[in-house]
């Protein structure tokens, strides 16, 4: 009898239990992306870097368009990364940046000048911003735009 009374207590805690992690929304509803950059820190060596500077990856929240600029602490230089991102697994998104559009954006900017600080080394920030296109559609953006951004470390 004991044992009955037992297990017929353990079966209703735990149909109480199991119930409680059901939300209102239904089990298994995912939540909406967050926008989220693969790294948050960048090195660029303007005497021995080539190519590709860096490879920007984020995650794509699906209802977004997005915006990828460059700028900095010093100046209210502003410059838009130019080109389409690359569609990767797991729903991510990637843009690769030139190195010669880093160098000329430092250049241009006259962020080695020595009137920032050092002239040996400077920091800039690639920023992403993700804008919600369909606003019916669930997004953890904010309406306006929810921006991110990384440091790139420029050394010379």
């Amino acid at each position: 009898m004991n044992k009955l009374v037992y297990v017929i207590l353990t079966c209703i805690f735990t149909s109480i239990f199991l119930s409680s992690c059901v939300k209102e929304d239904g089990a298994g509803v995912p939540r909406a992306k967050s926008l989220f950059l693969e790294r948050s820190e960048y090195n660029v060596d303007l005497e021995n870097d080539t190519v590709d500077a860096l490879t920007l990856r984020w995650i794509d929240v699906m209802n977004a368009k997005y915006r990828v600029y460059l700028s900095n602490a010093y100046t209210s230089d502003v410059e838009e990364v130019s080109g389409q991102p690359v569609v990767g697994e797991l729903n991510t998104l990637s843009l690769k940046v030139p190195y010669a559009f880093l160098k000329d954006y430092v250049e241009k900017a006259n962020l080695l000048s020595g009137n920032y600080g050092s002239t040996d080394a400077i920091d800039i920030f690639i920023n992403l911003t993700g804008i919600p296109i369909d606003a019916s559609q669930p997004s953890a953006l904010l309406p306006t735009g929810s921006t991110i951004k990384a440091t790139i470390h420029f050394k010379k």
